[in-house]
């Protein structure tokens, strides 16, 4: 019994030495390889999420340009479009005005010529009725008071 100790003995002490000994190493090796490799996951985790709330973060920034952005532009369009129209306007108000004053030029013009149509044909008139010349200021005083007929 006692060699059968003693062999139990040297098995176990074998087995413990070359068996368990590097198997405990390798598990525990093993269990801190896993427990680090589980806080790089979480730190990794943890990155993610950070970098997912900066990419949010840079979305929500650009889409507030986005929308300074095509505001400014509507605002300029908007005020552009405005001035555009106000210079049309002004345009057609020149254009309008340098139309009234080429009429208000063009009666005259037409009146002047009237007149003078009217005198030559008041001296022709005269000159028939009475059968002779009469002076210029008699004329002149006969055709003004035919122009005053023709204004009424």
């Amino acid at each position: 019994m006692l060699a059968q100790l003693v062999n139990f003995g040297i098995v176990l002490f074998v087995l413990w030495y070359f068996v368990f000994k590097p198997l405990g190493q390798k598990m525990t090796e093993r269990t801190e390889k896993i427990e680090k490799s589980l806080k790089e996951a979480e730190k990794i985790a943890e990155n993610l999420k950070q970098s997912e709330n900066e990419k949010q973060q840079i979305v929500n920034e650009a889409r507030k340009e986005s929308q300074q952005i095509v505001a400014a532009a509507q605002a300029t369009a908007v005020s552009q479009g405005q001035q555009l129209i106000a210079n049309a306007k002004d345009e057609v108000k020149k254009v309008v005005t340098l139309g009234r004053e080429q009429l208000v030029e063009e009666k005259e013009k037409m009146l002047s010529e009237v007149k003078g149509e009217i005198a030559d044909l008041v001296i022709a008139a005269t000159a028939k009725i009475l059968g002779q010349s009469t002076d210029k200021k008699i004329d002149k005083a006969l055709v003004e008071a035919a122009i005053k007929q023709v204004k009424k």
